[in-house]
């Protein structure tokens, strides 16, 4: 495989890098051992977390990982992990973060208070 050839040569000396492509600005370059590696659109954060996952998955330090997608170290911990145990779906779903209290109930309540309170104020 080749591109499991182009990550295991560097090995704890990672030379990693992203840069902004110069024909087009929304597309970043990913580059690993000066070879161009591929090239993603910077809001395409799916696949941001898949070459994260990528990238960890092949021991590359996570902080050079983190530096070169501008991201905290935790998350390439994380992907790594995810991608790792629960496949590469795992990290088109992740969902983290404070899930939604709010039902349909409570909405509609909301919304009727709030016309109510609109009618009184006109």
């Amino acid at each position: 495989m080749y591109m499991q050839g182009i990550l295991g040569t560097q090995k704890g000396n990672e030379i990693i890098s992203t840069i902004e492509n110069s024909k087009d600005k929304n597309v970043l370059d990913v580059y690993f051992g000066m070879t161009h590696f591929t090239s993603y659109r910077k809001d395409d954060s799916e696949t941001k977390k898949i070459l994260v996952g990528l990238f960890g998955n092949a021991s590359v330090r996570k902080v050079v990982v983190s530096e070169a997608f501008s991201i905290n170290p935790c998350l390439v911990t994380r992907y790594s992990k995810n991608m790792a145990q629960n496949g590469l779906s795992s990290l088109l779903e992740d969902r983290r973060g404070r899930p939604g209290k709010i039902t349909d109930d409570i909405a509609v309540f909301v919304k009727d208070c709030y016309i109510k309170l609109k009618k009184k104020e006109g």
